[in-house]
């Protein structure tokens, strides 16, 4: 199923319904509000209802860290994710993979440019899921006492535009989400 986000933030979808949430944001950033705070409370009710969701993008970090409009923003990104944001810009286009038989670099930034990806470091509740080629954090993962799981992406997925690249990396987070 696919819906857009303002379907989710008008509460026209239910949630409850899904095991999964594959949430990509692209490339947006303030001018275009990556999470409202409707979205915002959408999301960390779906999580604290034992949901799991995938959220990937360039700017999300960006927005509701560095240029917050409101200190629930920032607090989103801890306490949905255990994440800390730590910058605008991962200075590459690939990620390192080392599971299964992917062991090696895969380019994000082959469908379309992705200028400024998103880096993050774990907190004490969250886990490092991969790391930039250059060592920064990529994707941190968080598993809530109630079943939820929540995994931040630094980059928008869909951006990678390898059919397998693709499905491997959304297959390690899969394996996560449901360890």
């Amino acid at each position: 199923d696919f819906a857009t986000n303002e379907a989710m933030e008008n509460e026209q979808i239910d949630l409850s319904k899904y095991y999964l949430i594959d949430w990509f944001v692209g490339d947006e950033s303030t001018s275009d509000i990556t999470f409202s705070p409707k979205e915002q409370k959408v999301i960390s009710d779906y999580i604290n209802s034992g949901g799991k969701i995938i959220v990937s993008g360039a700017e999300i970090g960006w927005d509701l860290v560095e240029k917050a409009k409101q200190k629930q923003d920032s607090l989103f990104i801890r306490d949905v994710f255990g994440a800390k944001y730590l910058g605008d810009d991962a200075n590459t286009d690939k990620i390192f993979l080392s599971w299964k038989s992917t062991i090696g670099y895969i380019n994000f930034c082959a469908n379309y440019n992705v200028p400024y990806p998103d880096i993050y470091s774990p907190l004490e509740d969250g886990d490092l899921l991969f790391s930039y080629d250059n060592n920064l954090g990529a994707a941190i993962e968080k598993k809530h006492f109630n079943g939820g799981v929540a995994v931040l992406v630094g980059f928008p997925i869909e951006a990678i535009k390898d059919f397998e690249d693709r499905r491997r990396v959304l297959e390690f987070i899969l394996d996560h989400l449901y360890k």
